[in-house]
């Protein structure tokens, strides 16, 4: 598991939306949304909050990738057709770890026999 001791404030540059990677920005210690492929990525902004410019964002430098797998292996928790796939993982301890709650259930069953492995 990453270190996530490594989050640090900054001042928004324009709006940044949750779990979205950042460059620096124009003023000292300012920071902007990354948009480009050329964008030199610094961050990810942290889950659950969007900001404006003005505000104080904050700016996770370390754990980057736990961030981005762990929002998508949280939505796949919600499925329970793959739920027991998951069950006990270190993926899905990340997972349960960023985002405890989230919305949504999609039952066992959903998808066409055949389509998951059986375990």
């Amino acid at each position: 598991m990453s270190n996530r001791d490594v989050i640090k404030s900054y001042t928004a540059e324009g709006a940044i939306l949750p779990c979205r990677f950042v460059k620096p920005g124009a003023n000292d210690y300012g920071m902007a949304q990354a948009a480009a492929v050329a964008d030199k990525i610094i961050g990810v902004s942290m889950p659950l909050i969007t900001v404006g410019a003005g505000d104080t964002v904050d700016i996770m430098h370390d754990g980057i990738a736990d961030l981005q797998i762990g929002a998508t292996l949280r939505m796949l928790l919600n499925l329970g057709d793959l739920r027991p796939l998951l069950r006990g993982s270190s993926g899905e301890r990340i997972a349960r770890n960023l985002f405890a709650e989230y919305p949504g259930e999609i039952p066992a069953g959903a998808f066409p026999a055949g389509w998951v492995p059986e375990i």
